[in-house]
């Protein structure tokens, strides 16, 4: 591979790292998913992710309750399957808790009605664990502080995937690449066409901030959270405070109300 710039030209060559059935791109939800289904059915199989763990935004960016996985009659589990296989090794460690308990209006789901019945509590730590456990019980290999860098085509087909780890750069050599990088690397690089936003304007959504907050009384916030709702019906949560704080010039940012999710601890408290 030669890369050229105004002041350099330079040649590397890359070393070959593996060759394998099947390159999954990306260890969210997702690559987790597809890495463990492949190496379950024989693939030799290798899961490439730029973190030190699995789980990508989901325990990345602490995005959750993972959101309902039931019909709106919370009546029959539409997605179960690997998804529900991580979360019965969550359940299992005390780390999270099976959707099929979990109601609407809850805290689980920031006492919201519409579309928050059947949320699946977890703690970030459980979701690295259950899936390291599944990705390395189907035989899979997992290639952790590596990221994907570009690929090689061979005509309209990929022949390989360059990745930079702590040796370089090196080259994987799949059959079949599967890319669940989350923003779709893999496919543009290869060509793909793709749009990015709004057709009209191209405008994305905000991103959104997690934080965790310790030491919460949750009995005090459910009740606190009840009565607001008899004084201030169909108002937001915490709008009424987010209104006062700007009457007072505290609060300054466009945001009109938060979000607040209860999380499930391990036993162990970690």
């Amino acid at each position: 591979m030669t890369i050229e710039t105004e002041f350099i030209t330079k040649t590397w060559d890359i070393p070959l790292r593996a060759s394998v059935d099947v390159a999954v791109i990306g260890g969210g939800s997702a690559g987790v998913a597809a890495a463990s289904a492949a190496a379950r059915n024989g693939a030799s199989t290798i899961l490439v992710e730029r973190y030190g763990f699995l789980g990508g935004t989901s325990t990345a960016g602490m995005v959750g309750p993972f959101m309902t996985s039931y019909t709106p009659d919370g009546k029959r589990q539409l997605v179960a399957g690997l998804f529900q296989e991580v979360i019965d090794r969550m359940v299992a460690m005390g780390g999270a808790v099976d959707p099929s308990t979990t109601e609407a209006g809850s805290a689980w789901g920031s006492f919201i009605e519409l579309g928050h019945a059947n949320v699946t509590p977890f703690h970030v730590e459980s979701l690295k664990m259950a899936a390291l456990e599944m990705v390395c019980d189907s035989g899979a290999q997992i290639r952790f502080h590596t990221s994907f860098v570009d690929v090689i085509m061979d005509g309209e087909r990929i022949s390989d995937i360059v990745i930079l780890d702590k040796a370089g750069l090196g080259l994987l050599r799949p059959k079949v690449v599967i890319d669940t990088s989350g923003d779709g690397d893999i496919a543009a690089k290869a060509g793909a066409p793709f749009e990015v936003g709004r057709r009209e304007d191209g405008k994305m959504m905000p991103v959104t901030l997690f934080l965790t907050i310790g030491n919460v009384d949750d009995d005090r916030v459910v009740d606190w959270m009840r009565e607001h709702e008899k004084l201030h019906p169909g108002e937001r949560l915490f709008e009424c405070i987010v209104k006062q704080a700007r009457e007072t010039g505290d609060w300054t940012l466009e945001r009109e109300f938060l979000i607040s999710i209860a999380s499930r601890h391990p036993v162990s408290g970690a």
